[in-house]
């Protein structure tokens, strides 16, 4: 995942950033979902 965040770092649309930054928003509020989310993609 690292490698990835690396290229998207410099390849991302501020739409998709705004996106990201609210899901990111969204499970720091959520835990359970968070949660969820972590062990559907371990």
């Amino acid at each position: 995942i690292y490698h990835d965040v690396e290229g998207m770092e410099h390849h991302i649309s501020p739409p998709t950033l705004r996106a990201i930054q609210a899901l990111t928003a969204q499970l720091r509020r959520r835990p359970a979902l968070r949660a969820k989310l972590e062990a559907a993609i371990a």
